[in-house]
């Protein structure tokens, strides 16, 4: 019998997975019975574990890959339970091998589709422009079905050709709703939490696994057991601790929690609580992440380039001496110092520590910026391309940033002030003062 695979690349996840969804429903038969010996998953890993800000590789530090790896064995367990193998081809580490060479492993690929006798694959509709491998479909010899990915549209909320370039343009042209979530397919207490917490800091914001149980705990508890979703807005620029946020970015970079279920969850915070400035951020945060998505299609080899979706020259100099002080938190700027401290030992950052480390090295150390988004990458828990790279250049002033595109310089955080805005009484300096 010929076999549906599901290609699952950062979509790990039961819950609002349509591609997962319209696997399982194929196997109905007319009894009502499921015959899911026929659908399998995979999924590939194949990046760089070693940080070299000169890779063309993929990168991806400690601590997202223990995220993603306990996203994997979660999800693993929960697909098991219907009789589904999730399999993993793992890829060498060589530029050969790189999601981004044309000649990816895609003869790898084609290989185990054969060896599982595969005659369909069953893919988000990311992974169509994320997998140069899937980029030429019509020549694959499988049949291929397309499903939504996870972002709020399934196709483009505004018309490609009248795309704007900054977000408020964006927003302003917006002309319907997102789309609605998806079945949930996962089976009535059959989560087992993992909660590894061993290599993690006790002064880190995430305490939790990266599993999809932990996700929609997380989810609950900011949302409807705590403040946490309507003090968002007041609360979103804080340094230390584990509610200043929601800290679901984890778990939407590797795909345990869908971003449309979190829309549907502040719609039913809402009815419950009524409409209030935390919840009404928290959409405008997620428009942006959908706004650096479709900006990243609209201009598919300007946005991660080095000048942007300008094509503006940054004006800087390479200095690796310089980028390994920044690295290592030690600039001789205290507040820098302790936000890629924090950043180095536990692979998370807050949104502000992240403005203000990243203007340090653009602006004050005159660093490239791709050289912070490539140590990013590999160093963040809640590394996602899009969001990476379009903040990144937004900052260095080659991207979205409206002051950039006229004669106003690119924005820049007073580091100094920036320390007595937010970290009035040093408690932040303290609690990450380097000790090496």
């Amino acid at each position: 019998m010929k076999k549906i695979a599901v290609f699952i690349q950062n979509q790990y996840r039961m819950d609002d997975h349509p591609a997962l969804s319209a696997a399982i429903e194929s196997t109905q038969a007319e009894d009502g019975t499921r015959v899911t010996d026929s659908v399998i998953a995979f999924t590939l890993r194949d990046e760089q574990e070693q940080w070299n800000p000169d890779s063309p590789l993929p990168l991806c530090g400690p601590f997202r890959k223990r995220f993603q790896d306990q996203a994997i064995q979660a999800l693993e367990s929960e697909l098991g339970s219907l009789g589904i193998p999730l399999l993993q081809i793992k890829c060498t580490n060589s530029a050969e091998s790189a999601i981004d060479s044309p000649s990816l492993s895609i003869e790898t690929i084609l290989n185990h589709l054969k060896a599982w006798d595969v005659d369909t694959v069953f893919c988000s509709q990311q992974h169509l422009y994320e997998q140069k491998w899937l980029m030429n479909a019509d020549a694959l010899p499988v049949a291929l079905q397309v499903f939504p990915g996870n972002h709020l549209y399934s196709d483009w909320p505004i018309k490609s050709e009248k795309f704007p370039k900054v977000f408020t343009d964006f927003k302003k042209g917006l002309d319907r709703q997102p789309d609605p979530s998806a079945t949930d397919l996962r089976l009535p207490n059959s989560h087992s939490p993992l909660l590894l917490k061993e290599l993690n800091d006790t002064r880190s914001g995430i305490s939790f696994d990266g599993s999809e149980h932990s996700a929609q705990q997380r989810l609950t508890h900011y949302f409807f057991e705590s403040a946490g979703l309507s003090q968002y807005k007041k609360t979103r620029n804080g340094l230390i601790g584990t509610e200043y946020s929601s800290k679901l970015s984890p778990f939407l970079a590797v795909g345990s929690l869908s971003v449309r279920r979190i829309w549907s969850a502040i719609d039913q915070h809402d009815a419950r609580f009524g409409k209030n400035e935390g919840s009404e951020w928290m959409r405008y945060e997620l428009l942006w992440r959908e706004f650096f998505h479709w900006q990243s299609r609209k201009y598919p080899e300007q946005f991660f380039s080095v000048t942007g979706i300008q094509n503006k020259k940054q004006d800087c100099t390479p200095d690796l001496e310089q980028l390994q002080k920044w690295i290592n938190g030690k600039t001789g700027d205290a507040f820098v110092d302790a936000c890629m401290t924090e950043l180095r030992t536990t692979g998370y950052l807050s949104n502000r520590g992240r403005q203000n480390a990243a203007s340090y090295l653009v602006h004050t150390l005159r660093l490239p910026w791709l050289w912070g988004a490539r140590y990013f990458e590999w160093i963040l828990i809640d590394y996602d391309r899009t969001q990476n790279y379009g903040n990144w250049a937004y900052l260095a002033g080659v991207g979205a940033d409206p002051r950039s595109f006229g004669n106003q310089g690119p924005r820049f955080f007073n580091t100094e002030k920036q320390a007595n805005d937010y970290d009035p009484d040093g408690s932040y300096r303290k609690l990450w003062k380097s000790t090496d």
